[in-house]
């Protein structure tokens, strides 16, 4: 599953490189198949799609915990403290390569 992640992080950051360049011209392609249209299909040993068994649609478990996890979230003061004034922060994080599979850099 981390090797799976590990190539939806990488093809995620390849396209936004690609965006960032001004996109494909018209007509051309990356040559690479998005996890989602791999679905039944390997790819460096792993199956395709989005969730196990290379399925696209997400097992009801998954949504099950995400939901409750969502519930969990609350605004918290500067001392992590739950707070009805604090703040909720989003943040996000990337791998340490400096460029996706198939990408510029």
């Amino acid at each position: 599953m981390k090797r799976l992640l590990t190539i939806a992080t990488a093809s995620t950051f390849a396209l936004l490189q690609i965006a960032a360049a001004g996109g494909l011209a018209t007509g051309t392609t990356t040559g690479q198949v998005p996890l989602n249209e791999l679905a039944g299909s390997m790819y460096l040993g792993e199956r395709g799609g989005l969730y196990p068994a290379g399925s696209n649609e997400i097992p009801a478990a998954h949504l099950a915990a995400g939901q409750v996890l969502a519930q969990q979230v609350q605004p918290l003061d500067a001392n992590g403290n739950p707070s009805a004034s604090g703040k909720i922060n989003v943040d996000g994080f990337r791998g340490g390569r400096s460029h996706g599979e198939g990408g510029r850099g």
